[in-house]
């Protein structure tokens, strides 16, 4: 391993978490931010983060022109949605095994204004601060005044598709797929998505991508 090599901080906290929750959950208080997000757009970001598993040269491809975005459409809808899917579903099973199976806080429960930029579940010694990610900027202020008590709270860009190298392909791909009316079906039928949204931002969200 090169002398270079560097862990990245994700891999740091997650282990430090693992440690921690084995320990016990009920030895201290938890407070957990997590966000949702249009499954759809969820689903191709995940899929550039994941380029080079299922493109492998993407970047000289897209150089030399090898690679192009009728190419990119076709593995999105071939491979990546039979082997690297799963994803949106995902959402709702990860809430399942990562919240409620671990921490006892059942978000996908009971009803919520649908209509509200964030959410707050208590339960014992766990909270969970959910938010909805396209409401992020106008929302956090107050969402991490109420749940950290943090009063000058400030976000900061990062891992944003369109600034990566890939950004090009990126830009010509959203605005060029067009999704089957059989596919949103799917997407925005997940309980996440019929949970925290309202009908109208549903129906922009699929608006979107048609």
């Amino acid at each position: 391993r090169s002398k270079n090599f560097v862990i990245p901080p994700h891999i740091v906290v997650g282990r430090y978490l693992q440690l921690e929750l084995a320990k016990a959950i009920t030895n201290k208080r938890w407070r957990i931010v997590t966000l949702v997000r249009d499954p759809v757009a969820r689903e191709v970001s995940m899929f550039f983060q994941l380029i080079e598993r299922f493109v492998p040269g993407m970047a000289e491809g897209w150089s030399s022109g090898r690679i192009t975005v009728d190419s990119l459409i076709a593995t999105f809808f071939g491979e990546f949605r039979v082997r690297g899917s799963g994803r949106p579903r995902g959402a709702d099973a990860w809430f399942d095994s990562e919240i409620r199976s671990v921490f006892h806080v059942d978000v996908l429960a009971g009803d919520v204004d649908r209509a509200a930029d964030y959410h707050v579940f208590d339960s014992g010694n766990v909270s969970v601060l959910l938010l909805k990610l396209e409401h992020l900027n106008e929302s956090c202020k107050e969402a991490f005044s109420q749940f950290l008590g943090i009063e000058d709270f400030t976000l900061t860009d990062a891992n944003v598709g369109e600034s990566k190298a890939y950004s090009e392909a990126y830009r010509q791909f959203k605005e060029k797929i067009v999704f089957p009316g059989e596919y949103l079906d799917e997407m925005y039928g997940f309980r996440y998505v019929q949970k925290f949204y309202t009908p109208e931002e549903i129906a922009r969200f699929r608006a979107r991508w048609t």
